[in-house]
């Protein structure tokens, strides 16, 4: 699956491939968990020795969501996690919550008011720039 349109995805996303090692993820799993490609699924996600019983591949129900710990990283998490299973065999877990949209709605907003005042800031000094050329 092409990265760039991974990354351009605002859930976390994670694609384990047939062999049940992490294939591809995007930026946002990357951020809040930290690069996981290459490694087995069952032991990064979920701190095991074996592959989990409800996995897709082994008759394991997906689609639905559920609340699930990944141990990935330095700390464990709780997250919610939709499975869902393509049919190549890989396996997509699709992290809704990863990101706390509200916080990124309070920032961007912050953010446009700083842009709006630096623009009144810019406009002001050329004025008196122009006022001071006459």
């Amino acid at each position: 699956m092409d990265s760039e349109f991974l990354d351009a995805l605002c859930n976390g996303v994670i694609i384990v491939g047939d062999d049940l090692k992490i294939a591809s993820q995007n930026y946002i799993s990357r951020v809040n968990m930290g690069d996981l490609r290459g490694q087995d699924c069952f032991r990064v996600l979920e701190n095991r020795d074996s592959p989990c019983e409800h996995c897709p591949k082994f008759g394991g129900s997906g689609g639905d969501f559920e609340t699930s710990m990944r141990c990935a990283g330095a700390s464990c998490t709780l997250y919610e996690v939709r499975i869902y299973q393509s049919e190549d065999g890989s396996i997509a877990e699709v992290y809704p919550n990863m990101i706390d949209r509200d916080a990124l709605l309070k920032d961007l907003h912050a953010y446009d008011e700083e842009m709006q005042l630096l623009q009144t800031v810019v406009e002001n000094v050329r004025t008196a720039i122009m006022d001071n050329e006459v």
